[in-house]
């Protein structure tokens, strides 16, 4: 079975307060907690870059429920309302930020934060979630109806450097298995069941593990620097996602803490080690968990 699917995977859960075993953990208990106090540890391959333990293992193998009990039912179209509302400058923008469909927006923010040109040569819409697992259990090609296009339009995204976003297992259709231990059709399979469950952060987490074993996504070069910039907007502003459940759509919420999970996870894709202790209170902080 490919190393994606056997292995428990860790994902960044120590803002909930849970302790899980790590297979790098050297401590009696296996304590999460534990282990990030005592400084950041290299991450190997073998350990996934501990952001997955719900994905990498449950989620492949169907043990998640099919259906969150705190999702809400919409008919197709009825939009979520507890979502923050873009602020009104000039223009009014339809899916406000953090939103594929809110791309060109994004691309003419970063352009002004970073005095270069951000365009489709330079960075793709990375969809955090893809659009077939938000759709997978509904007849919506994409991009031929309504429904299907709002669908994608709200749908979480930010501007990822282009030559990552084509290396990536959920760019395209292939039955190849990654160094992440998933091809495109088992990566989509675990986010449809992660959302199902109501597990954003860890649909969102196994979508940076695709990058986090490209060497060149460690790098610190300008292109990932405005990527690590859209993607913060993109968790900043991620309270809720919609997504099709046959013939109407439901909506789960997503809390402070799921965000301050994604906000880390970057982070420890990117550099390859553990948020330290100052790191994961400084997200609590951020995004007001345990206020």
């Amino acid at each position: 079975m490919p190393t994606g699917q056997q292995d428990t995977r860790k994902k960044v859960r120590a803002v909930r307060g849970r302790r899980e075993p790590s297979p790098m953990d050297t401590s009696t208990d296996g304590g999460l907690g534990e282990r990030l106090t005592a400084g950041p540890t290299a991450l190997t391959t073998d350990d996934a870059v501990h952001l997955q333990t719900t994905a990498g293992n449950q989620a492949v193998s169907g043990l998640l429920a099919s259906q969150s009990e705190g999702s809400a039912k919409r008919k197709p179209g009825e939009l979520d309302d507890t979502a923050e509302s873009p602020k009104k400058k000039g223009r009014q923008r339809k899916y406000g930020p953090g939103r594929h469909g809110d791309k060109k927006h994004e691309q003419q923010r970063l352009k002004a934060a970073f005095g270069v040109a951000v365009t489709g040569d330079t960075h793709e819409s990375e969809h955090a979630i893809g659009y077939e697992p938000l759709s997978q259990t509904a007849d919506l090609p994409r991009g031929k109806s309504t429904r299907a296009k709002e669908l994608e339009n709200y749908a979480p995204a930010y501007q990822e450097a282009y030559e990552r976003h084509r290396g990536h297992i959920g760019t395209g259709t292939t039955n190849e298995v990654d160094a992440s231990g998933f091809n495109s059709h088992t990566y989509r399979d675990s986010q449809r069941k992660l959302v199902q469950e109501g597990d954003v952060s860890s649909a969102v987490q196994l979508n940076q593990l695709g990058y986090a074993f490209d060497p060149a996504f460690r790098g610190d070069d300008e292109a990932e620097r405005i990527a690590d910039d859209s993607y913060d907007v993109m968790v900043d502003n991620l309270h809720s996602l919609m997504y099709a459940d046959g013939d109407d759509d439901a909506s789960v919420d997503v809390d402070a803490v799921q965000r301050a999970e994604m906000y880390l996870a970057r982070r420890a894709a990117r550099t390859g080690v553990w948020p330290t202790a100052e790191e994961i209170a400084a997200a609590k902080k951020k995004f007001g968990v345990g206020a």
